[in-house]
């Protein structure tokens, strides 16, 4: 009643119209090139989320379009290795736009995937803010010390102690009383 309103989290923005055209035109150039130009996606997808996965993703396109190009490329199109080169190809051109698009469109995960939190004391007077507004000063210990905080709740605002929700509402009811006492006494 007294305490502070408790909003709705702000709401993220949408897809940009330039990611949704890049992601259109990535996923489109391993199909029009017939698999030989899908290490452009894989590429993209291991610069932009750096992990390992994608750079080996990165390597496994990159050898089949050459591999697949070397198998056509000295054969009289009747061959074995015409077919087997053009089975590579394919594959990549349809694989390709498959993974990097599961990968890209995938939601962010973040429940117990939460990176630890940590603060650098400084000599001087902090705070921790529990409630947005309100801080409570806290001492901190050596210069140079790092506290590990526990992982953020989801959810907003963050839950009250039971103590100090007890004190705002006989703080409310005081003040209630004391108006009605005023309405009666006037």
């Amino acid at each position: 009643m007294y305490g502070p309103v408790p909003t709705a989290p702000p709401r993220g923005r949408g897809v940009s119209a330039w990611r949704v055209l890049l992601r259109v035109l990535l996923t489109a150039v391993p199909v029009l090139s017939i698999g030989i130009l899908a290490w452009v996606s894989m590429l993209w997808l291991a610069l932009v989320h750096r992990r390992t996965r994608d750079w080996l993703m990165l390597a496994l396109a990159t050898a089949t379009a050459i591999g697949g190009l070397a198998l056509i490329g000295p054969s009289d199109g009747q061959g074995w290795q015409t077919t087997a080169g053009m089975v590579l190809l394919l594959g990549t051109a349809v694989f390709v736009p498959a993974y990097f698009l599961a990968v890209e469109l995938r939601p962010q995960r973040t429940v117990g995937l939460q990176p630890q939190r940590t603060a650098e004391l400084w000599p001087q007077q902090w705070t921790v803010e529990t409630v947005p507004g309100q801080g409570i000063p806290v001492t901190p210990p050596a210069q140079g010390s790092t506290v590990v905080l526990p992982p953020m709740q989801p959810g907003y605002p963050p839950v009250l102690p039971r103590q100090d929700r007890i004190g705002e509402v006989r703080a409310g009811l005081d003040e209630l009383s004391a108006y009605l006492q005023r309405q009666d006494g006037s």
